[in-house]
C-alpha cells in the first residue's frame, strides 16, 4: 500500500514539473509577429483608430474601413435610400438593424452578416439589406506607419446600424 502511495506521489510530482516546463516554453516561443491588441472599445464604428503592440516596442495604427465621406456621409446616404417599410408604419416600431459588413481591399463590401434584427419587422432586415447592396466602395482598412503614411491596405470589417422610426 505504501508502495502505491509512493508511486502515485511521485507521478504527481513529475506530471506537475512537466506541466511547468511546457509552460514556460510555450511563454517563450512568443515571436515578435505576435499582435496583442491594446485598446479595443468602441471598434464597431467605422472611423475608430486601435493600436496594436507588435511585441517589439513599435506601435501600429490600424484604421478599419471607413464610408467615403466618413459616418455623416454614411447617415445621408442611409437616409436618402431608406424606404420605410408597412411594418413599421402599422405597428408603430421603431429600432436598429446591426449588420457586420466585411470589405476586402479593393473597399467592396464582399459579406453582410444580419447581427441584430428588428424582431417585429422582418421586412426591415431585408430593407436593410437592400440598402447595403447600393452602397458604393469603401475606404479600405489599413495600417499606418508612424509618419502616417499607408503602411498595408487590408481586409476589414466593421458594424453598420440602419435606424427605423415611425
Amino acid at each position: 500500500m505504501k508502495k502505491l502511495q509512493l508511486i502515485f506521489i511521485c507521478c504527481l510530482f513529475f506530471f506537475s514539473c512537466t506541466e511547468k516546463d511546457r509552460s514556460k516554453k510555450s511563454n517563450s516561443n512568443l515571436s515578435a509577429d505576435t499582435i496583442n491588441p491594446v485598446s479595443d472599445s468602441n471598434m464597431h464604428k467605422s472611423s475608430d483608430t486601435v493600436f496594436y503592440d507588435v511585441g517589439v516596442g513599435i506601435d501600429s495604427t490600424f484604421l478599419g474601413p471607413d464610408f467615403a465621406g466618413g459616418e455623416d456621409s454614411l447617415n445621408k446616404f442611409i437616409a436618402a435610400n431608406i424606404k420605410i417599410p408597412e411594418q413599421v408604419k402599422m405597428f408603430n416600431l421603431n429600432g436598429t438593424v446591426d449588420f457586420k459588413l466585411e470589405i476586402n481591399k479593393k473597399g467592396r463590401i464582399t459579406k453582410a452578416i444580419l447581427i441584430t434584427p428588428l424582431r417585429k419587422c422582418p421586412d426591415c432586415s431585408k430593407e436593410a439589406l437592400r440598402i447595403i447592396r447600393k452602397m458604393p466602395r469603401w475606404i479600405p482598412a489599413r495600417q499606418m506607419n508612424e509618419d502616417g503614411t499607408t503602411k498595408e491596405i487590408l481586409n476589414g470589417s466593421t458594424v453598420v446600424e440602419i435606424e427605423f422610426k415611425n
